[in-house]
């Protein structure tokens, strides 16, 4: 099934909420999820598998959502002050009319925003991490366009892959999944 933007943000909220990942979880174990989520696309970037490519841009998407979700938990005055939820963190816009720079070069902007976010993490400084979150979902979504993607597209890709996932939060706050606990590769 194929949904908007808008619909894939409060479909994975609900998503990392029903696993307990946005409620029990922590920013770090999450930041390393986008790592490796991060590592696959660049390894589709650079083998041309354009499927990977797509499939992590939405796992990235997903990832960067939690990472929201746990931020807002973590810190009251966003929701206190300004009643912060993750819709208003993203808005898809129409990347079209931006130059065209390789992917590999719209990849470094991603990890320049990542660096910034995980900086300022690493500080206790939430509002600041906060606020580079944006930055993040854009060099996301702009990677996809450079890689003749679109953030939707792919973040469809993922969701419906995961939307029937089933699994648990281990205590280090990584979702440990169910068929790789039935595989025994957990």
């Amino acid at each position: 099934m194929k949904f908007k933007t808008k619909e894939l943000q409060e479909l994975t909220e609900m998503w990392l909420k029903d696993r307990q990942i946005t409620i029990n979880g922590n920013t770090n174990s999450q930041v390393i999820k986008f790592v490796e989520e991060f590592g696959e696309t660049a390894l589709g970037i650079v083998t041309g598998d354009k499927a990977e490519v797509k499939d992590g841009l939405g796992d990235m998407a997903v990832v960067m959502t939690a990472i929201c979700g746990l931020i807002i938990r973590d810190t009251p005055e966003l929701t206190k002050e300004r009643n912060i939820t993750v819709l208003d963190v993203f808005n898809e816009k129409d990347y079209r009319d931006l130059p065209v720079v390789a992917p590999s070069i719209q990849a470094l902007y991603l990890v320049a925003s990542l660096g910034k976010l995980c900086g300022f993490l690493a500080r206790g400084k939430n509002i600041e991490a906060f606020n580079t979150l944006n930055d993040n979902f854009e060099n996301i979504a702009q990677l996809a366009y450079h890689t003749g993607s679109n953030i939707n597209e792919s973040w469809n890709i993922a969701y419906n892959e995961i939307k029937d996932r089933q699994g648990f939060l281990n205590e280090d706050g990584i979702f440990i999944k169910q068929s790789d606990l039935d595989e025994g590769k957990a």
